[in-house]
């Protein structure tokens, strides 16, 4: 089990916007939700109806890749944001891909403990108010990434 109390935890500074709400992250999440897997799924039947299929020199060919690719290669960029290493993706089920994307929306804070390779670079953000454990990649100075080569 990891501990957590060992973190180095810091208030918010005095103009640093406060972790959004559950509205603002719901907004986020749902229209992640619609950006990959709504929209490249319309395309794809459209492309479909539209025979696309006869081959890759058509225009609605090239559409219905890029619209299957681009969300991939944004997976892959975000994923490690996300606490998911790049190689997860290829397992990651529509279940995992939405908690990924319910992640992702929440960014640049984290409600999920760290993974322990990321202990090092993390920090507890204190909340006035609030009791909710939230998570942020602090900034590390260039004496502590000389004295201990682990940390990115």
């Amino acid at each position: 089990m990891i501990d957590l109390s060992s973190l180095p935890s810091r208030a918010l500074a005095p103009g640093e916007p406060l972790p959004y709400t559950p509205e603002v992250r719901r907004k986020r999440a749902r229209l992640l939700l619609l950006t990959f897997f709504v929209l490249p799924s319309l395309v794809v039947i459209v492309g479909i109806v539209s025979g696309a299929g006869q081959g890759i020199k058509t225009p609605m060919t090239v559409v219905v890749l890029i619209a299957c690719v681009v969300p991939s290669l944004f997976l892959v960029v975000c994923a490690p944001k996300g606490a998911y290493r790049r190689r997860d993706l290829l397992i990651l089920g529509n279940r995992k891909t939405c908690r990924l994307l319910w992640r992702i929306a929440y960014l640049p804070y984290r409600d999920w403990p760290p993974r322990p390779d990321e202990i090092r670079r993390m920090e507890r953000v204190v909340i006035p108010g609030s009791d909710m454990l939230v998570y942020r990649y602090r900034t590390i100075s260039a004496q502590e990434r000389l004295e201990d080569p682990g940390t990115k």
